[in-house]
């Protein structure tokens, strides 16, 4: 089952490419698993959708991911988009490329509206509220991403931070390992429920503080300030500053 990623995060993972398929394992990540090797996932994903929607759920979520991975690989295809960003740099226009691409928000949605729909039939009324907030602040964080035509994505490429992200890797994955680590599920035998607590509120602020604080080392301070914000405008639309 593919997962809907913001474009930020589309954009990121083209631009640094060659980077992020070259990142170490550092300490701590070792029992990270990976869940394109792990065979029963789908099989817990079925198992969740069977008792929750039905048989006929897990078939409607499998044939709408489908359709979404055919869209998606029709129309961002990623050394294109590389390359028209790249190019784009060289002339000061890589707000047309990010427009071009936030324009296609719309059938996006309806894609992906089809796969959030078919998986909400797979879950538990106490989570459906959460997947929802989470699918609000998925919606956000495109829209973030795509104001004023990828305003802050264009600043944040220009201001090399990626190149940053780059040379901070081994610390920014260490926030990570020291904050959530071991809480980290090594089998996924069955779909963990979702639900959102103070903990994990107070981990993601640990985080965010960390990440901030490694990317302020880059010689350009700018793309530390934009993952702030970025970090900071998710966390508004959680339901975190509520819980005690």
């Amino acid at each position: 089952m593919k997962v809907i990623c913001a474009l930020f995060f589309l954009f990121g993972v083209v631009y640094s490419n060659n980077i992020l398929q070259n990142l170490p394992n550092f300490p701590g990540l070792a029992s990270v698993p990976n869940l394109d090797d792990i065979a029963n996932v789908e099989t817990a994903v079925k198992d969740k959708c069977n008792k929750n929607g039905g048989e006929q759920a897990f078939q409607t979520l499998k044939s709408a991911s489908a359709d979404m991975q055919t869209y998606i690989t029709k129309n961002f295809e990623f050394s294109s988009i590389k390359n028209e960003v790249e190019e784009a740099r060289k002339t000061g226009s890589m707000d047309e490329v990010f427009k071009k691409y936030c324009d296609k928000r719309p059938e996006y949605r309806t894609h992906g509206h089809k796969v959030l729909d078919a998986f909400e039939a797979c879950l538990t009324d106490d989570e459906k509220p959460v997947f929802k907030l989470a699918i609000n602040i998925t919606e956000n964080i495109v829209n973030f991403i795509c104001e004023k035509d990828g305003d802050r994505l264009g600043m944040f490429i220009a201001e090399d931070g990626f190149v940053c992200l780059s040379q901070k890797a081994e610390a920014l994955q260490k926030c990570g390992a020291d904050t959530v680590g071991s809480k980290i599920p090594t089998t996924f035998n069955t779909i963990p429920t979702l639900s959102i607590t103070k903990e994990q509120c107070d981990d993601y602020k640990t985080i965010q503080k960390c990440v901030v604080k490694a990317m302020e080392g880059c010689e350009n301070t700018t793309p530390a300030n934009i993952v702030d914000a970025f970090m900071n405008y998710i966390y508004k639309f959680s339901t975190c500053k509520n819980l005690k």
